[in-house]
């Protein structure tokens, strides 16, 4: 549905709007001005979105979407990360086992439906589901 829309492009975005500019996002991305430019005009153009305005010095400022398009965008590059992380784990063999818990507190069909996305994810791999109670829970929450 988005083809266009490549993690180098959440990459750039999330730069230039921490940054608060294209110059030193450019210098620390290793990357020239234009191309990012380029990149942040295409990305908005294609989706519809305005991420920042320009303001005094060079600098520029987000608007409500790019406040948003930062904690999305480190989101997904976080999750980016840790799929690579668990790809590598599993080809390493480091995972043999998985251990769930739930609590009354927790959805039964949310708490389901993410075990057999673990079973999809590693079929091979055994799930020892636990439960608990509430201030079970609390302790392991505080500890």
């Amino acid at each position: 549905m988005y083809e266009w829309a490549e993690l180098r492009h959440f990459k750039y975005l999330l730069t230039i709007l921490e940054r608060q500019g294209f110059r030193a996002a450019a210098e620390e991305l290793r990357t020239a001005q234009p191309n990012l430019s380029v990149q942040a005009r295409q990305f908005q153009e294609n989706a519809s979105v305005r991420l920042f305005r320009k303001i005094k010095g060079g600098r520029i400022r987000p608007t409500e979407t790019g406040v948003a398009f930062k904690v999305l965008a480190r989101f997904l590059l976080e999750t980016r990360d840790e799929v690579v992380d668990a790809l590598i784990a599993i080809e390493r063999g480091e995972v043999s086992s998985v251990r769930f818990g739930c609590t009354p507190l927790v959805d039964h069909s949310l708490f389901r439906s993410f075990c057999d996305l673990h079973k999809e994810i590693l079929p091979v791999c055994p799930i020892r589901p636990t439960h608990g109670d509430t201030a079970h829970l609390a302790e392991e929450v505080v500890s």
